[in-house]
């Protein structure tokens, strides 16, 4: 009989790792509010920079000391493919 690591992997693995390398990832929506505050704006960065992330949304206060559509707008200079809107 084989040893541990030697012959063929388990089929429910093989075929688990197979599909998730050829499934596309989801996309999620995300809401962070509080977005524009000390620790909602690097949050905010963190969520856009989630190639997971198809949109970010940014919810605060219009008191704010920044306003979300700022905090939105500095975001949508990401290189990448999400929408960020700041509510």
């Amino acid at each position: 009989s084989p040893s541990v690591g030697q012959g063929p992997p388990h089929p429910a693995v093989h075929f688990f790792v197979g599909s998730a390398a050829m499934a596309a990832s989801p996309k999620f929506k995300v809401c962070v509010c509080g977005g524009a505050g000390g620790i909602g704006q690097p949050l905010s960065l963190l969520m856009g920079m989630d190639p997971n992330v198809a949109e970010l949304c940014i919810f605060d206060l219009n008191v704010a000391m920044v306003p979300p559509a700022g905090v939105a707008a500095d975001l949508g200079h990401l290189e990448r493919k999400s929408a960020v809107k700041g509510y």
